[in-house]
Formats: C-alpha cells, structure tokens, sequence
C-alpha cells in the first residue's frame, strides 16, 4: 500500500510542478501528498465504519476534537503509511466505541482531563526529529495547543448537559491526542 500511496502522490507533485510551481520543492509537494492521501483513506475508512455502527454525529465530534489539538500539539508518527492507516483507524474506532465510558464515570473523566491540561502546558508542541521549530513558534503552537484544550474542554461541559454521547465522543478525541502526543514525547526523547 505504501508504494502505491508514494506512486500517487510522486504523481501529483509532478503535475504540481508542471503546472507551475517550483521543481526544488518536489519533495515537499510528494511528502503533503502523501499525508493528504493517508488522511482522505483514514477519515473515508472511519466515516465509513460511523456510518454502518449509526455514530456520525459522534465520529465528526471526536475527528474535530482529535484533529484540532492533534494539529497543534504534535505526538507519535508512524515510520509507515500502512502502519499509519492502521493505528489511525484503530484509534478512531476505539475512541469512538468508548465514548460512553468518560460519561458514566465523571469523577474519573475530570481528572483525565485536568491531567490532559497540565500535560499540554508542559510538553506542547511534542516535536517530530524531521520538523523543528523555531522557539517562537514552539511558543505560538504551545498557546494555540492550550487555548484549543480549554475551549474543547468547555464544548465538553456544555455537552454533558446537552448530549452525553456528543459529550463522550468530545473527551474521546481529546484523550486520543493526548495519548498520541506523550507516547511521541516519549518516543522522541530516545
């Protein structure tokens, strides 16, 4: 699958370049290509799981509530599209199929998240060996990380009083990313 992903995405950097951008930054063009394709897979394969298991709503709450810290806070990578796909799919549907468990034990739920809070101020952004920051942007990306927690964090207030399963889906997303970004604190210290 990973040959055929790169294939695809070497594809549209060369169209890209034909079309007028610059060659030197081919690669550049090949590697967004490639995420974008592994993302359109991962969301396709997840909506697609929603649909058939009547969780929509709740699948669009988590991707939102995943993908909004997830891009900002950084965590693990995959060294492979295939394993990629595979644990994002994973991940997905697991955190989905939990949700009800962050409404029936709240107690439990507020401290995760109060955990999840003190986490981000302490290791946000999480960086990836192969994307430094400057260290105002690590500053700009640490601010953007807690400003969206805290409203996140918010939207779950606000839904436990609504809907419980929107609620839960919410949490699911937030502790997702979490996960994701200290195992990649921790994987990326080595």
């Amino acid at each position: 699958m990973g040959i055929v992903i790169h294939q695809a995405a070497e594809a549209i950097g060369s169209f890209l370049i034909t079309h007028g951008l610059p060659n030197e930054k081919k690669e550049i063009y090949v590697y967004g290509a490639e995420c974008f394709i592994n993302l359109v897979l991962c969301d396709s394969l997840l909506f697609l799981w929603a649909f058939v298991c009547r969780c929509v709503p709740e699948f669009l709450l988590w991707l939102i509530s995943f993908t909004a810290l997830r891009n900002h806070i950084g965590g693990f990578h995959a060294k492979t599209h295939w394993q990629c796909i595979t644990f994002s799919v994973c991940i997905g549907i697991i955190s989905v199929s939990l949700r009800w468990v962050w409404t029936v034990h709240i107690f439990l739920t507020v401290i995760i998240l109060c955990i999840c809070l003190i986490a981000v101020i302490q290791i946000a952004p999480v960086l990836h060996p192969n994307h430094s920051l400057s260290f105002d942007r690590r500053d700009r990306e640490r601010a953007i990380s807690i400003v969206v927690l805290v409203i996140e964090l918010i939207v779950i207030a606000a839904l436990y009083h609504w809907q419980l399963s929107w609620c839960g889906a919410t949490v699911s997303g937030v502790i997702g990313a979490m996960v994701l970004a200290v195992i990649g604190y921790y994987v990326n210290m080595k």
